[in-house]
């Protein structure tokens, strides 16, 4: 199956159940997001400009994220995302490689404060990478798990139910991270 059928069917599953979810205690955010600048990116840039002149292809990093909130102050989540980038001759088009990141990190997440409908927070995430690079001779394909890591300077956030956010950061994640984010119900015991 295609990759992107398989991230269409994944989003298309975590849409179907979003309304419904419900949180057992305390609050719970459920996040989709896509990067900009992400760290890989970045690497292969700076290579590519040394190696000569080729034309890159980059989709991502694309991240889904759950959060609970342990207090009013600190919250802890979990991120994953994926990036796939290409490098191509822009002459001919032939592939120079391919590699593909899937990362996932535990986070947490430290809020800085709210204000009105807004929410200012600042962040780590430490995790690892599944890192799966096809060169032109696919014979000298390979595999590796390396370090992945997030350093969300400032981030912020829409207080309402179902909103908007956006971080500034470095990783994995990218420079610039936005996304919609739900707020899941909280259930009165």
């Amino acid at each position: 199956m295609p990759i992107r059928a398989v991230i269409l069917v994944f989003l298309l599953a975590i849409l179907s159940v979003w309304q419904e979810a419900r949180a057992q205690k305390g609050q719970q955010d459920l996040n989709l997001s896509y990067g900009f600048a992400s760290t890989p990116v970045m690497v292969h840039a700076v290579w590519d400009i040394f190696t000569g002149k080729t034309k890159l292809n980059v989709l991502g990093p694309a991240g889904i994220e759950y959060n609970y909130h342990l207090s009013e102050r600190v919250i802890l989540g979990f991120a994953g995302s994926y990036t796939r980038i290409s490098s191509r001759n822009p002459s001919s088009g032939d592939l120079h490689y391919r590699s593909s990141y899937y990362a996932a990190m535990p986070q947490v997440l430290f809020y800085l404060g709210k204000k009105d409908k807004l929410e200012v927070y600042s962040g780590l995430s430490l995790g690892v990478a599944y890192h799966d690079h096809l060169p032109a001779d696919e014979r000298a394909a390979y595999g590796d798990v390396i370090p992945a890591f997030q350093l969300t300077g400032l981030g912020l956030r829409s207080n309402k139910r179902n909103s908007l956010f956006a971080e500034l950061g470095f990783g994995y994640k990218g420079w610039l991270n936005v996304g919609l984010s739900h707020r899941l119900r909280e259930v009165k015991k």
